[in-house]
C-alpha cells in the first residue's frame, strides 16, 4: 500500500542547493544543469521532474515486517530496485534522506549519459582504439 511520506520541499531544495555547492565540480555541472536560476522553494518540483525524466521513480510504501508497520522509500532507475529505506514512524521528516539520495543519483545518471554521448561521439568519428597509439 502507498502513504505520502512528510517532506519539507522548501528544505529539501536547500539541501539539494547546499550540497551542490559543498560537491564542487565533481557533481556541480551535472545538477546545475537541472537547478540553476531556480529559488529553493521550485528546487523540489524541478528535480523531482528532472529524475522522471531520468528515469528515476520513487515509491512510498507502507509495509508490515513482524508485526509493525514500517514506512518504505523505494527508489528505481530504469525500472530496477536501486535504492530503498525504512522507518517507523509515519511523521518522521525524509527530506534529507531523500534528498541526498537523489543527488547522488541524478548526479550518476547525468554523468552515464554523457559519458555514452562522448563514446558515441568517438565512435562516429571511426576511431578504432586498436590502433590507437598507447
Amino acid at each position: 500500500m502507498e502513504f505520502s511520506p512528510v517532506i519539507d520541499q522548501l528544505l529539501f531544495g536547500e539541501i539539494i542547493v547546499s550540497t551542490q555547492d559543498r560537491e564542487g565540480n565533481s557533481s556541480r555541472r551535472f545538477i546545475s544543469t537541472v537547478i540553476d536560476g531556480y529559488e529553493d522553494a521550485d528546487v523540489f518540483d524541478v528535480f523531482m521532474n528532472a529524475c522522471e525524466k531520468n528515469n528515476i521513480v520513487i515509491k512510498y510504501l507502507e509495509e508490515e515486517q513482524e508485526e509493525q508497520k514500517l514506512y518504505k522509500v523505494l527508489i528505481t532507475v530504469n525500472n530496477r530496485d536501486y535504492s530503498s529505506f525504512s522507518y517507523a514512524s509515519p511523521e518522521k521528516d525524509i527530506s534529507k534522506l531523500l534528498a541526498d539520495e537523489l543527488y547522488s543519483i541524478l548526479a550518476k545518471e547525468l554523468k552515464n549519459k554523457l559519458l555514452i554521448e562522448e563514446v558515441k561521439t568517438i565512435a562516429s568519428t571511426g576511431f578504432d582504439p586498436a590502433k590507437a597509439k598507447k
